[in-house]
């Protein structure tokens, strides 16, 4: 699956408000929990094999999240940025 960088971006907006919550203690989500919550946006655990970002450049840190969101999903990773102009 490939998602624009803006998907991504709204996925860890999404994560952080999940931690957020917890940082001020109103019974938020701790990282791990947090991950398992947008992971599980994509459906069934384990489902997703590949995720990709392109389109445009992806801001470096919805990049960083985007690999440990893969990580945790157990996919892999490719940004797809400028592969048709090479």
């Amino acid at each position: 699956m490939s998602c624009p960088p803006n998907i991504w971006s709204g996925l860890r907006q999404q994560y952080d408000l999940f931690c957020k919550d917890s940082e001020a203690g109103r019974g938020g989500l701790d990282d791990a929990a947090a991950m398992a919550r947008v992971a599980a946006l994509f459906g069934l655990p384990k489902r997703m094999k590949t995720l990709a970002t392109g389109g445009a450049p992806t801001p470096s840190l919805d990049l960083e999240f985007a690999k440990r969101l893969c990580r945790h999903l157990e996919a892999s990773f490719v940004n797809s940025y400028g592969t048709t102009e090479t």
